[in-house]
C-alpha cells in the first residue's frame, strides 16, 4: 500500500526465505535486514512514493563484491 499524501508506504520484504512486513514507513527511512549469514546489514531505502508504486534503492555495505542495485515495487492492492 502507498500513501503519496503522507509520503508513506507498506512493504513486504522476502529475503532468504524469510518474509516480514514494514507498515507505514516514510520516504528515505532505511529498512535494515541481513541475508546469507552476512554480518553486515543491507538497507532498503524508498525515495519516491506514488499512488500505485514505491521506488528506491538497495544499499550494500562497503567492501562487498557486488554493486548496489536499483529497486522498485508496485502496489498489489
Amino acid at each position: 500500500d502507498t500513501n503519496p499524501k503522507k509520503s508513506q508506504y507498506t512493504i513486504n520484504v522476502l529475503a532468504d526465505d524469510n518474509s516480514f512486513e514494514k507498515k507505514n514507513r516514510s520516504v528515505n527511512e532505511p529498512i535494515f535486514f541481513y541475508t546469507g549469514g552476512s554480518r553486515s546489514a543491507l538497507a532498503l531505502v524508498v525515495n519516491k512514493v506514488t499512488k500505485s508504486s514505491a521506488a528506491g534503492y538497495l544499499s550494500m555495505p562497503k567492501g562487498t563484491s557486488s554493486t548496489a542495485s536499483a529497486s522498485s515495487a508496485t502496489s498489489g492492492q
